[in-house]
């Protein structure tokens, strides 16, 4: 987290969007609000979760489906 992004938080600025997490073994899940949809915040939360779940010293069961958020969030535009 970044200098400004804890000052921000210290004055209750930030919000939380959405969640991420392992769901059962072996698959990942996730919501966020409607109103961030397609702007690529849950790509970048995926990649973040999955780089944190691999440095774990112990590891729940690997996800062996992960859910594309890709580049399309298949909301009509």
């Amino acid at each position: 987290m970044s200098a400004a992004e804890l000052e921000q938080r210290k004055k209750g600025k930030l919000r939380m969007i959405g969640v991420i997490g392992i769901v059962r073994e072996q698959e990942i899940g996730y919501r966020i609000h409607p109103d961030f949809w397609g702007k690529g915040f849950m790509s970048e939360a995926l990649n973040m979760f999955i780089e944190m779940f691999w440095g774990m010293e112990s590891m729940p069961p690997a996800p062996s489906t992960l859910i594309d958020v890709g580049i399309d969030s298949g909301r009509s535009q």
